[in-house]
């Protein structure tokens, strides 16, 4: 008996685990997909280009012709897309301060067409020249990095790519995430695509907002001019943004259909080996039960002594659970660099959860155990 008992205290504690567990990754999970990135993902679409020369005159051919398009609001390209991983990076220094920061070239337009808050100075512009030759703008890391938080703009600094020429922060934005929330913000400044020629070299993608409703038609025109215009020995290959950078989550995601599958599992395993000891349990204390119904003990209270040993078992079961859960679920969560507080009420609602099934299967064998038939019983023993 003492061997059935530990064996089932053991399967309520993993069964408790995978459920806490299930619990915890939900609520990290839907907190990364429902934090703000600091940019717009809606209605964009993300073109692959796929020939590695000339990739910056075909944006500009791109630009000039699908922007008369009524379907699509605006054009734009950058370095770095958010949600496709690629970081590129050179040294950045001003005055003492000295670090590595990736380094995102992009059309004069592309900050605004993508959402990116400003918090000091301004945007680049087409129409300013300088815009194209020595003027960056930076995002909050690497101005906290440089001491350069407070008063950014029109300071001199100094990047691995020029050759000693300093360059004037005309702006400082808010900090975006390019990948998911378990990286932090890397330290970056931001160059327009004519600062430097060989940048041109890297320009993937091709950006597109599209109005809202009107998707299909513009992918129709897009994929029509593709083939027919831009590349037409290559396949047409697209993504959308909010479905690249969600990307990210997708293993998370995978971790939690799985301790769910594996909780199901597991408690339908322990209700099974629980209803089998309960049964086990009341048929040896069978005797035990017509004797008290028989000396006139209430029903609630032959079903309580009869549940009580398996209370016991579940709430030590549950005293041992809940440190070793949260000290399993804390390692996970360490992971993220942008996390939940763990969350309480999980360890609360588990040990519920398991009592629950425990009175509910071993109650109702209890239950079904004093409405034995005394008479009958009585004359048979």
């Amino acid at each position: 008996v003492v061997v059935r008992h530990l064996m089932l205290a053991l399967q309520f504690m993993i069964s408790g685990f995978f459920l806490i567990g299930v619990m915890v990754i939900y609520s990290q999970v839907s907190y990364m997909m429902t934090k703000d990135p600091g940019f717009d993902q809606e209605q964009i679409i993300v073109v692959n280009l796929n020939e590695n020369e000339n990739q910056y005159d075909k944006y500009l051919l791109a630009k000039q012709v699908l922007k008369q398009n009524a379907n699509i609001e605006d054009v734009s390209s950058c370095l770095i897309v958010p949600g496709f991983g690629y970081i590129s990076g050179t040294n950045f220094a001003y005055g003492e301060h000295s670090f590595n920061a990736s380094s995102n070239a992009m059309d004069a337009n592309y900050l605004e067409f993508a959402g990116v808050e400003l918090l000091k100075g301004r945007y680049f512009s087409a129409d300013r020249a300088s815009d194209s030759s020595h003027h960056i703008i930076i995002n909050e890391t690497t101005a906290r990095l440089a001491g350069l938080y407070d008063d950014p703009i029109g300071k001199k600094v100094y990047l691995g790519w020029t050759d000693g020429q300093p360059q004037t922060v005309i702006g400082m934005v808010k900090d975006h995430h390019i990948n998911g929330f378990d990286q932090e913000v890397y330290p970056m400044f931001m160059v327009n695509w004519n600062n430097y020629d060989f940048v041109k070299d890297w320009l993937g993608y091709i950006q597109f907002k599209v109005k809202p409703g009107q998707t299909e038609s513009a992918l129709t025109a897009i994929e029509r001019f593709w083939i027919n215009e831009l590349e037409p020995n290559y396949p047409f290959t697209y993504h959308f943004q909010n479905e690249q950078f969600a990307l990210n989550y997708a293993s998370y995601q995978r971790q939690k259909s799985m301790f769910l599958i594996l909780s199901i599992v597991v408690i339908i395993t322990s209700l099974l080996g629980l209803f089998a000891l309960a049964t086990l349990s009341i048929q040896q204390r069978f005797k035990e039960v017509v004797i008290r119904k028989t000396l006139g003990a209430p029903v609630k209270e032959i079903v309580f002594q009869l549940v009580k040993s398996f209370l016991k078992i579940t709430i030590i079961a549950s005293v041992v659970l809940v440190p070793i859960s949260y000290y399993a679920m804390q390692n996970w969560l360490s992971n993220f660099v942008y996390r939940i507080d763990m969350p309480v009420w999980p360890y609360i609602l588990t040990p519920l959860v398991l009592l629950t099934l425990v009175f509910i299967v071993v109650g109702s064998k209890a239950l079904n155990a004093t409405r034995v038939d005394l008479i009958k019983y009585l004359k048979f023993e």
